[in-house]
């Protein structure tokens, strides 16, 4: 056994546990060609299995793309094999995603975890016809874990680019509401009502009970614990505050009587405007892996259906935040400094029209999920928060302050966002 000493970098930029985990273990290495290695990780929070180039310098993103696609051809047959690879659309540490010229997209992980349920969960959506997905054509597992999927190809442009539109608009004191946002309610719903008839033993419902309800506050109480540790290694105190704050608001909100008695079952799990893709007249739902840092939580837990709608809540708030940084040509702090009264009863606006063409939506089965549903939501909007500001910072992107900044609001009783819990 090797310890991480003398790995490379790479290793720790896709795990991102240095401050969570410490140390790790690596079990063992392998090679899947002549530049990439399957290299197993022992960590504290289960083993990983990473797929990492030789040379990260020069990493041969479509040498494995195409290994990876010689593995799905030989499993999936002659239909579904590609003659070659269009595009590269995005790459991250954790995945490759690119275009092939049979008008398919492969999504290649980078890290295997076990508790991806992607395939599983566009191959129900698939097999019952549900429409506002990119089907799937096949997948490659290791065991049980995940390794690539192929689907149908979507060109559409994300709906967080006409949100950031209106809030751009409404930024100049004309606040309209986008009707885009009663579209994306009903489909919520429509997907919520499509997953909740899956009886397999990974989706099916059922009530969430009081271990679930003291794990979901464990997971915000955990992660508050690293926040504040991260406060100390970005030196930034408001990390502190912020860890304080959501604490305080999740303590507030934990109703177990309320909490334990939701239904649960597969949903989406990291749903937010940037998954959601305008494609003609339709709109289409992207990226069912889950949420890329959601340790302590795993991702193939069954959660309420109001977490789907929490997370595009709070997507809303990162619009209009990008949105003031487009428009003023400003730093992220000073666009938040602009985050006036006005425009957060627009987000709350938008957010209460998003609720109540959910609630239209939702089937007669699903009716049920209204009774305490604001209580509910305003725990899993603290939740998600918990989650984006570690996000965030364990991904680098430089934007933690905008869920911070919302806790702080929250917590403050500044923010109209909490009126939601009369719903």
């Amino acid at each position: 056994m090797k310890s991480r000493q003398g790995m490379m970098p790479i290793i720790d930029e896709i795990l991102a546990l240095d401050v969570i985990c410490g140390d790790y273990t690596v079990k063992s290495r392998n090679k899947l060609n002549n530049n990439w290695l399957l290299i197993d990780v022992e960590t504290c929070y289960g083993l990983k299995k990473l797929m990492i180039p030789e040379n990260p310098e020069k990493p041969d993103y479509k040498g494995l793309i195409t290994k990876i696609l010689e593995r799905i051809n030989d499993k999936c047959g002659i239909k579904y094999r590609s003659r070659g690879i269009v595009d590269i659309i995005s790459i991250s540490p954790r995945s490759i995603v690119a275009q092939l010229d049979n008008n398919y997209t492969i999504k290649v992980l980078a890290l295997l975890e076990d508790d991806v349920m992607e395939y599983k969960v566009l191959e129900y959506l698939t097999s019952i016809r549900y429409p506002n997905i990119p089907r799937l054509s096949c997948s490659l597992t290791y065991d049980s874990w995940q390794v690539a999927i192929i689907t149908d190809y979507i060109d559409g442009t994300p709906l967080a680019s006409e949100v950031i539109n209106y809030a751009q608009s409404a930024s100049r004191g004309k606040p309209i509401l986008p009707g885009l946002i009663s579209d994306v309610g009903k489909l919520l719903a429509d997907l919520h009502n499509a997953l909740y008839k899956c009886t397999h033993e990974w989706c099916k419902p059922e009530i969430a009970g009081s271990l679930r309800a003291e794990k979901w506050l464990d997971r915000i109480r955990v992660r508050a614990k690293w926040i504040t540790k991260y406060s100390h290694v970005l030196k930034d105190p408001l990390l502190g505050e912020g860890a304080v704050g959501l604490l305080d608001l999740a303590y507030k909100l934990y109703d177990p009587s309320i909490l334990s008695s939701r239904i649960v079952f597969r949903i989406h799990g990291d749903m937010h405007l940037y998954q959601l893709y305008r494609v003609d007249s339709s709109i289409m739902i992207t990226d069912f892996e889950g949420e890329p840092y959601k340790e302590p939580g795993f991702k193939n837990e069954k959660e309420p259906p109001e977490r789907d709608l929490a997370a595009l809540i709070r997507s809303i708030d990162y619009a209009t935040v990008m949105a003031i940084m487009e428009k003023e040509a400003m730093g992220l702090k000073e666009s938040l400094e602009h985050l006036n009264d006005d425009l957060l009863r627009w987000e709350y606006m938008v957010a209460q029209e998003l609720i109540e063409s959910y609630i239209r939506g939702l089937s007669e089965d699903l009716q049920v999920t209204r009774s305490n549903l604001g209580s509910s939501l305003l725990f899993w909007l603290v939740e998600r928060i918990s989650y984006e500001i570690l996000y965030e910072i364990r991904a680098k992107t430089g934007l933690y302050h905008i869920p911070l900044n919302a806790i702080l609001r929250m917590s403050e009783g500044r923010d109209p966002i909490m009126g939601l819990a009369s719903y």
